[in-house]
């Protein structure tokens, strides 16, 4: 059975500055060295209302984030990820009340989730390429879809 979608908000993000996104998070190696990870954000990130996570950061591609690592983002609207962070943990956007916003640039396969990641985002929408919807709403290959708890929350763009 189709429902009607209703239309995507319009986006709050704007371009990063010159000395580029990366700035305003602060990583860490991730355990296997092969990436990084975002253990919080820095000052200025904490001031913005809509961020994007870098793909990758000097050559190495950003996996992931740690839960809290939005902690004190009380203006952000908006987050952007790129299809390199492999999953959202458990309370993920606890740390953010005017998150309104997740936009997952995930193509070839969606973002893992679990039961608790958007425990404390109640508000907190996700929107997925277009193409990509049928892999959040029905699943991907012959697994468990963990997004059918989540499925309400989650719209094309």
């Amino acid at each position: 059975m189709e429902f009607p979608l209703p239309a995507a908000p319009a986006s709050a993000y704007r371009a990063a500055e010159t000395a580029g996104e990366a700035a305003d998070f602060v990583f860490e190696p991730f355990a296997d060295g092969a990436g990084w990870q975002i253990t919080g954000l820095s000052s200025a990130g904490k001031e913005k209302a809509a961020l994007e996570v870098p793909a990758s950061v000097d050559g190495r591609p950003v996996v992931g984030f740690t839960a809290g690592a939005f902690d004190g983002a009380d203006r952000l609207e908006e987050l952007r990820l790129p299809e390199s962070v492999e999953t959202l943990p458990d309370g993920a956007f606890s740390g953010c009340p005017s998150l309104k916003r997740l936009v997952l640039l995930h193509e070839s396969a969606p973002c893992g989730v679990s039961a608790r990641s958007f425990e404390g985002a109640e508000a907190l929408r996700v929107y997925v390429p277009t193409a990509a919807y049928p892999m959040y709403r029905d699943g991907f290959d012959c697994e468990a879809n963990p997004w059918t708890e989540h499925i309400d929350r989650v719209y094309p763009y």
